[in-house]
């Protein structure tokens, strides 16, 4: 018979039990007492958080244990080197912890851990929230030799071992696919940010740029609602304007610069400086901030040298070994002087606003385009106006805004070297505010081009072929309108194509009908209406591409022997439209033009040849006859 003390004993054990077991059930599960139950293939490993829960990461691998708080926008280390994160290595271990999926699981005693590479010196990671609770805690070993399919693109993912370190889920061992191995190799200096700058583009108010041809500053005024995105000047040494196009590649130049090796100022012996040979500096600051971010680049070994050492002044303790030749995160991929960074732009018009250009040629008449709208652009030249040319109006414009290929003097005493003294030609334009702005254009005696802006010590160089672009002969602003005919009062037209017989059309617009005919044959039925309509539509109105001088050589060479002629009959009517039996006859002819594509062209009554596309002309030699049968 059991004493007394003893059932007391049995029965104090019952009711430790049974309270342990009804406080699991409490909490749903009896996982303290039965085993965490392993994740199952197709889960997720973790699943407890978000991203932005992380605010602490401690990572172990070989014997280093590196510790990374969160500060701010900033992964920052609390242990040796006290240096920033980089921060898409910080995305990546943490998407990498959430992403982790199961694809096999084992129990922890059934797996050689040393095999699996889960013993002393494997990576461990562990993520904590602000609190300091864990949010992850696992070892991460070898790769395992299952190979696991993307099922979007074929590829074969890998997977490797993985332990959770948690309490009661260090009973199974998981393969789970992803690669994040490769950062914590070498020491796993990968983790230390090889960017030296750390900025939003955006957020920067100045700039200030420090070289061996001396020191600019770049600045902008703080954003307002009206103007949110303010424009980048340079400051200093002279007030001018920039050129998007190279501030964003500084911009983004600056954002992107990377190390290939990343030091501890410790164990690095810098160049020293002198007044002879000045480091090399960028200094950037932020609005709403008045200390300087800065970047100093010390003078290379040798002038030949692939590398420069640097200092930022955000990170004291860290030297960078920046690229010097071209290459992606080089230094050399920076504008950084004034000539490479000023806007080249000869002008900045708003086109809309202008309402009159005059060209002024050094010899000739002077050309004067204006508009009043909704009226179009007028041309005057030698006291008659006519509605402008507008492929050479487009084309103007386009020129006033090109860019020059250099600068060659900000503060030029005598324009005469650059033949500015007595401009060949003189543009003025004027705005709606009778606004007017001049460029004179000069050449030296190579032959280069330069332009100054009127009333400013600037000369910049241009491109000579820009001067295509300035038509200065009168028949170049003639309408590019050859005719336009009304389909009712289009009678007839022949077309004949080399040496070919003619063939006589006659045209019906009240029923869309043609007759033809070729000699004494009727070709009518032999007519392809679909045909017929292309050739009629190309017909009613032409266009020239531009319009040649009087005896152009080349024209009167090929159409001497033109290969297609082309001519018109239309009826004549008077004021009430009733036909005056008059009829209105028009040939056009053409030939190709030697090594191009488009064609010379001539009409009949009209002194000047001009150019025709070859599109144009493959229209209106449309043959609108099917092919006869044989």
């Amino acid at each position: 018979m059991r004493s007394f003390s003893f059932t007391i004993i049995l029965a104090l054990l019952a009711a430790a039990v049974c309270g342990v077991i009804g406080w699991q059930l409490k909490e749903g599960n009896l996982n303290a007492l039965l085993g965490v139950p392993p994740v199952q293939p197709g889960e997720r490993l973790y699943t407890d958080f978000r991203p932005e829960d992380v605010a602490k990461m401690s990572v172990e691998s070989g014997g280093i244990h590196l510790e990374f708080i969160q500060d701010g926008m900033v992964w920052q280390s609390v242990t040796p080197p006290h240096d920033r994160m980089d921060p898409k290595a910080a995305a990546n271990i943490i998407n990498y912890t959430l992403g982790l999926i199961v694809t096999d699981h084992a129990p922890t005693d059934e797996i050689d851990r040393a095999e699996a590479g889960l013993r002393d010196g494997s990576v461990q990671i562990e993520l904590e929230d602000a609190s300091g609770d864990s949010l992850a805690r696992f070892r991460l070993g070898v790769r395992t030799p299952l190979l696991t399919e993307n099922t979007q693109t074929g590829e074969s993912i890998p997977n490797f071992y993985i332990q959770p370190r948690e309490r009661g889920k260090k009973d199974h061992v998981y393969a789970c696919t992803g690669d994040i191995s490769g950062l914590f190799q070498d020491g796993m200096k990968l983790l230390r940010d090889h960017q030296p700058f750390y900025v939003n583009p955006l957020g920067l108010q100045k700039i200030r740029l420090r070289t061996d041809q001396g020191e600019l500053t770049l600045g902008r005024e703080m954003p307002t609602e009206e103007t949110p995105n303010q424009p980048w000047r340079i400051v200093k040494p002279l007030d001018l304007r920039t050129d998007r196009d190279r501030m964003v590649a500084l911009l983004e130049g600056i954002v992107q610069l990377h190390a290939t090796k990343v030091v501890d100022r410790s164990s690095v012996t810098l160049p020293p400086v002198d007044a002879s040979s000045k480091s090399f500096q960028i200094g950037v600051t932020a609005y709403g901030q008045e200390k300087e971010t800065l970047l100093e680049v010390y003078p290379p070994e040798t002038p030949d040298a692939a590398e420069s050492l640097a200092t930022i002044s955000d990170r004291p303790d860290t030297v960078f070994h920046l690229l010097r030749k071209a290459g992606p995160g080089s230094l050399a991929n920076l504008p950084l002087t004034v000539n490479e960074l000023r806007d080249r732009a000869l002008t900045h018009l708003n086109i809309s606003g202008i309402r009159a250009i005059s060209i002024t040629p050094l010899t000739g008449s002077k050309i004067l385009l204006s508009i009043d709208p909704p009226r179009p652009w007028q041309v005057e030249i030698n006291g008659v106006t006519q509605e402008a040319n507008e492929q050479r109006l487009f084309a103007l414009l386009k020129m006033l805004g090109t860019k020059a290929t250099g600068i060659e003097s900000d503060a030029a005493p005598d324009l005469a070297q650059w033949g500015l003294d007595t401009p060949f030609i003189v543009i003025e334009v004027i705005d709606g505010n009778n606004q007017a702005l001049r460029l004179n254009f000069g050449m030296d005696q190579q032959g280069g081009v330069f332009v100054n802006r009127q009333g400013t010590p600037t000369v910049m160089r241009v491109e000579r072929s820009i001067l295509s672009s300035i038509s200065i002969q009168p028949h170049e602003w003639r309408h590019a309108l050859l005719w336009s005919i009304a389909g009712v009062d289009l009678e007839s037209v022949q077309r004949t194509v080399r040496n070919e017989p003619p063939l006589d059309l006659t045209y019906n617009d009240a029923m869309e009908t043609w007759r033809g005919r070729i000699g004494d044959t009727d070709v009518t039925p032999r007519i392809d209406p679909s045909k017929a309509k292309a050739m009629l539509n190309a017909i009613l109105g032409v266009y020239v591409s531009r319009w040649l001088p009087l005896a152009d050589a080349g024209a009167e060479a090929a159409l001497a022997n033109p290969v297609f002629t082309l001519t018109t009959v239309e009826i004549q009517v008077d004021e009430l439209g009733d036909d005056t039996g008059e009829r209105k006859r028009r040939t056009l002819t053409l030939a190709p033009m030697e090594g191009s594509a488009d064609y010379y062209g001539r009409l009949s009554g009209e002194p000047h040849p001009f150019v025709i596309d070859r599109d144009t002309a493959f229209k209106l030699g449309i043959d609108p006859l099917e092919k006869a049968q044989p």
